[in-house]
């Protein structure tokens, strides 16, 4: 039985590999010169610094924006990245004056994806790529969609493979003994967004998070609805004068 579950895990790893598209290589440094690439969903974007330096992906372009993931900070760090949505993803680097005198900023243009809009391609990746964070809206869905090999998608409190499950989306089996039978090799799961928030999704399957980078956060915002104008006050009805006589 333990062989068994084994080779089924080992086929949950092998059989599900990501395509890979072309890589752009960046030198991520404070030296005055803001990055302004355009790239496909396929595309892995490597930020790479010696000195030390953070990589925050930013609600908007500029610097101070809202944080909505850290995904690297410190010295020597290589941090690939991948897009699952068409649309521009923002960076920054805020330690000390290294955004606002150092121009330590990025914009990535993603081009169309081969899979619809908010539907992530649910697979273990082999380029060591982690997804950039998606933004949307309240109202819209996301799907994550697997074909081949065995996944599943857990939401967890923050974005790390370690982080406590808050709810768990599929139909793997755990033993009492710590063996663990994945899902089925083909499935999904989709989410509707009605509240603004920050969420966390990541493959329960042992290893396709830590090695294959099957972990995604989604920023959920909500347009804020203008206040109605005051109602418009009425004129006084003109004055009538009565003369005396």
């Amino acid at each position: 039985m333990r062989a068994f579950i084994a080779f089924v895990l080992a086929l949950a790893v092998f059989a599900a590999v990501q395509v890979q598209g072309a890589q752009y290589n960046v030198t991520w440094a404070d030296d005055g010169s803001p990055i302004d690439l355009s790239v496909n969903c396929s595309d892995v974007v490597q930020f790479s610094w010696l000195p030390r330096h953070e990589l925050e992906q930013s609600r908007g372009y500029g610097c101070g924006k809202p944080t909505i993931r850290n995904f690297g900070e410190g010295v020597n760090i290589v941090a690939p990245l991948v897009f699952a949505n068409p649309g521009t993803y923002t960076f920054a680097c805020n330690i000390e004056d290294h955004c606002t005198v150092g121009k330590q900023l990025a914009k990535v243009h993603v081009g169309a994806c081969s899979t619809p809009k908010n539907t992530i391609n649910w697979a273990y990746r082999r380029d060591n790529a982690s997804y950039a964070a998606l933004q949307l809206t309240c109202g819209e869905t996301l799907t994550f969609s697997w074909t081949s090999g065995r996944h599943d998608v857990a939401e967890v409190e923050k974005p790390d493979c370690t982080s406590p499950t808050i709810a768990y989306y599929g139909n793997g089996t755990r033993f009492d003994n710590g063996t663990y039978f994945p899902p089925a090799s083909t499935g999904s799961v989709s989410f509707t967004y009605t509240k603004a928030g920050r969420h966390h999704y990541k493959c329960d399957v042992p290893s396709h998070c830590s090695v294959g980078r099957m972990l995604l956060t989604v920023d959920v915002t909500c347009p804020t609805k203008s206040a109605s104008p005051p109602p418009r006050r009425r004129s006084p009805p003109p004055r009538k004068w009565v003369h005396w006589g």
